[in-house]
């Protein structure tokens, strides 16, 4: 089961490394990525609900969701509930569009999110891509054709204004514009 395995998913952008962030296996997700534990793992929620509980909310937040092209974005936020042993004082969220990914949120909670690739290593756009860094570390692989390639834009919104972490998908000034 994907919430208790790790597991390769299509995500919006790339192929995800993903497990449920409650699953007592989550916190090898460093050791199978290769990447110290000062970076913090992104975390996919289903919706704005979902989000408030593991998250704190703020009204940047609010406006960016609003948007249809919100799932592109990773927002930072102060963490709430989101373990230690794969997070820190903040955290990256996303509420995918995918809708795989969305079937498993429902039944599962959140997940992982980050990237299906060793630290530093190719951008996962096909399963194939994953598997060639990821192996045998990962026992669930889900082709579904490739992605776009173009990685989530991360904001920090912990503080009074937006701080641009990556620009990705989604222009920075676009989101400057609406917040």
């Amino acid at each position: 089961m994907v919430g208790e395995e790790f597991a390769v998913l299509p995500a919006d952008t790339l192929y995800s490394l993903s497990i449920g962030i409650n699953s007592p296996k989550a916190y090898r997700i460093y050791e199978i990525k290769g990447r110290g534990r000062d970076t913090p793992v992104p975390v996919g929620v289903l919706d704005k609900k979902m989000l408030q509980e593991y998250g704190e909310v703020n009204s940047f937040v609010s406006r960016i969701i609003s948007y249809e092209w919100h799932y592109l974005v990773t927002m930072v936020l102060w963490n709430r509930n989101v373990p230690r042993s794969i997070s820190g004082e903040k955290v990256g969220f996303r509420i995918p569009k995918t809708n795989v990914l969305k079937k498993i949120m429902e039944n599962v909670g959140p997940i992982t999110l980050t990237s299906a690739n060793r630290h530093g290593g190719k951008n996962p756009v096909t399963v194939l891509d994953a598997y060639s860094q990821l192996g045998d570390d990962v026992k669930i692989y889900l082709d579904c054709g490739p992605c776009t390639g173009v990685p989530s834009t991360v904001v920090d919104l912990t503080g009074e204004k937006p701080i641009l972490i990556r620009e990705g998908a989604v222009p920075f000034k676009s989101i400057e514009a609406i917040l």
